[in-house]
């Protein structure tokens, strides 16, 4: 984020946002953020400058090609650079990370009921006067993509 938009948007993209990002506050309300990227990514790179050295858990650095150990006269191991996040499982265990901290930290929310059917209970089910369930947010069941 900050090698590409550092550079082309200063005013907008700034030390004083990126620090705040890694504090939790973005301006609009609270912000979960990671910046993951490889030293092969030719947009990607650490947010940490000489001025300010991030967080250890705001820059991680994923290691490209994942591996260097390949057996003899095999083919090197696929350089990912930076349209190989999306295949590289080590990517998605730190968007799962950001994920369950976010979901540990969910506010219980009153769930209103939905419109009952004619002649029915709200719900489908007898009213025992009862009010909504409190649960926590959970993902929305219409949503076309599961992300776990």
């Amino acid at each position: 984020m900050a090698k590409l938009y550092r550079w082309a948007f200063p005013a907008l993209v700034s030390d004083a946002l990126l620090q705040g990002f890694a504090r939790g506050t973005g301006g609009l309300g609270a912000v979960r953020w990671r910046n993951v990227y490889a030293d092969t990514d030719y947009i990607g790179g650490p947010v940490a400058t000489a001025h300010w050295p991030a967080p250890s858990t705001t820059d991680v650095r994923l290691v490209d090609p994942s591996t260097h150990k390949y057996v003899f006269a095999q083919p090197l191991p696929h350089v990912l650079s930076h349209t190989g996040y999306w295949v590289d499982a080590r990517f998605w265990q730190e968007v799962d990370a950001v994920c369950d901290d976010i979901a540990a930290d969910s506010v219980p929310v009153e769930r209103p009921e939905p419109p009952a059917a004619e002649g029915a209970a709200p719900g489908g089910v007898p009213d025992d006067g009862r009010k909504a369930a409190v649960d926590t947010i959970a993902p929305d069941p219409t949503a076309p993509v599961q992300y776990r």
